[in-house]
């Protein structure tokens, strides 16, 4: 295999998360449950978590870049390491239980799909920043109200 086609092979598969994003069923919901692992095992490890979702942001807009010159698509369907970093950041000091996990994975998949004020709008950021930054807010929204939920 030639340097070049091995790294735009890694690249393809950092952005589907492993291949999960070539699912034919629901790329977007597999890549979102594809962060409970990382949930679970970061939960009380705080700035290793910081550090997993800032280092995975910058590495999904680098590699989302290059699946949309590579496919000349913008946000390909099968990029899902967006929906893995906002189910991440949608956790983020937020207390893990299976109930909690369920009521924030539900939250985070019908703000993803509804595309709700200001997502929209940062889909349309052009290249991999804007592949990230929608799920990145979607995940921040949903924390504030797992975070409320969860303090009442």
């Amino acid at each position: 295999m030639e340097k070049t086609e091995f790294f735009r092979n890694l690249k393809l598969s950092i952005a589907s998360m492993g291949g999960i994003g070539f699912s034919p069923y629901a790329p977007g919901t597999l890549g979102s449950i594809a962060a409970v692992p990382l949930i679970l095992v970061l939960s009380n490890h705080h700035w290793w978590y910081i550090f997993i979702i800032v280092t995975l942001f910058v590495v999904g807009t680098a590699v989302g870049n290059e699946a949309e010159i590579i496919y000349h698509e913008k946000d390909p369907s099968w990029v899902v390491i967006d929906e893995t970093v906002g189910m991440l950041i949608a956790f983020f000091l937020v207390p893990v239980s299976w109930i909690s996990i369920i009521v924030g994975f539900i939250l985070f998949r019908l703000i993803d799909i509804s595309k709700v004020f200001p997502l929209k709008a940062l889909e349309d950021v052009p290249g991999g920043l804007g592949i990230m930054l929608d799920d990145a807010v979607g995940g921040i929204m949903v924390n504030i109200i797992l975070n409320v939920i969860l303090s009442l």
